[in-house]
């Protein structure tokens, strides 16, 4: 990614832009309380920093930017082919 801009392939921690919210974590995730504190670390910062986020098993969403709207984080999708 060139432009000054980051990415963060944030793997199974946000499978899917539905995983957003801090306690919705994969149903097999055999350390959920390190996650949720690993998600409570990490998206703040991808808000913040407006890194592009991208997900692994997003069906609708390859990647987009996290902002913060009132008490709910939205996504702006991205293009990674642009």
């Amino acid at each position: 990614m060139g432009g000054g801009k980051r990415l963060a392939f944030v793997a199974d921690l946000l499978p899917t832009r539905h995983h957003i919210s801090l306690p919705w974590i994969m149903g097999y995730d055999l350390y959920p309380l390190q996650t949720l504190e690993t998600k409570r670390k990490w998206v703040p910062r991808l808000v913040s920093e407006g890194w592009i986020t991208v997900f692994g098993h997003d069906p609708d969403f390859a990647a987009a930017t996290l902002h913060q709207r009132d008490d709910k984080i939205e996504i702006e999708p991205v293009d990674l082919n642009r």
